[in-house]
């Protein structure tokens, strides 16, 4: 802030026109702000000229974001659509220029979710009570974490945050074939394909009757890729090369469950045919 005029003084103008900026830089708590400002003044006279300082009355900009949802403890899973919300209060300008991410390591490092973001809807989403803003978040396969966190933060004061505790994010489980309707021979070969984020190996079953109560294991634990030469169609995350076994059913089924978390999994979606040769 440079001095303006011989008599080396400020006005209250233009002092509160730069005092503005001194909370975008100074690093103090983040929720509810609250500063003091110090100054110090030099009142200088040539001996002919009565020196006054104007009076200065500084407020610095009084801001507030929390997160509503999630908070910690949640468990949410890739694909699905999760509703971020927030309470943000700002007085002051500028104002409601959000930005949101997420952490996979407990908040040692963030990935960007969304920016800008307003306060208000975003998105297929509806605001709930005691919230101030909401963003419809479609989870990515790269988020899967037991250690996930979501943060929400001002651009124009990055000092005013709000992380989440710890949420687990985990992957999902889709069959893609057989996955109904398909007739096969015992002896016969076909290609089991899926689809599992977040998985280094899956556990592949068969059940004749359908409901598992009779499940078979084809292999305890396939790579979630490539298994017998197989090839991993668009959409897939794995394949494995299946040799049909003397298993004659009607209502037989594929199952298909992440080996590092049993809630991770999938069956065919309709039965498919195993017959004689």
């Amino acid at each position: 802030m440079a001095a303006s005029g011989a008599a080396q003084s400020n006005d209250a103008a233009t002092v509160k026109a730069s005092i503005g900026f001194f909370d975008d830089n100074a690093g103090y708590a983040a929720g509810a702000q609250s500063a003091t400002f110090y100054f110090k003044a030099f009142l200088i006279s040539d001996g002919t000229k009565q020196v006054e300082l104007d009076a200065v009355a500084v407020q610095p900009d009084l801001i507030s974001a929390t997160l509503t949802r999630p908070v910690g403890g949640e468990t949410w899973q890739v694909g699905d659509a999760q509703n971020i919300t927030w309470s943000y209060s700002c007085q002051g300008s500028p104002c409601g220029n959000l930005k949101l991410e997420y952490s996979t390591n407990g908040g040692s490092t963030w990935s960007l979710i969304a920016d800008p973001v307003i306060n208000g809807v975003n998105g297929s989403c509806t605001v709930p009570g005691g919230s101030t803003g909401c963003y419809a978040w479609t989870i990515p396969g790269s988020a899967v974490s037991s250690t996930a966190r979501v943060r929400l933060s001002d651009k124009d004061t990055p000092v005013v945050k709000n992380d989440s505790a710890n949420l687990t994010i985990q992957g999902n489980a889709r069959v893609i074939s057989p996955n109904g309707g398909e007739s096969f021979t015992v002896n016969g070969s076909t290609t089991i394909t899926w689809s599992v984020t977040g998985a280094i190996n899956v556990k592949l079953e068969y059940s004749q009757n359908g409901t598992f109560t009779d499940a078979v294991t084809i292999v305890a634990s396939a790579a979630n890729g490539t298994n017998g030469g197989c090839t991993v169609p668009g959409g897939a995350t794995g394949c494995y090369t299946w040799t049909l076994p003397d298993a004659i059913a009607t209502t037989a089924k594929v199952r298909v469950t992440d080996t590092a978390n049993a809630a991770l999994t999938d069956v065919s979606d309709s039965p498919f045919t195993i017959a004689e040769r």
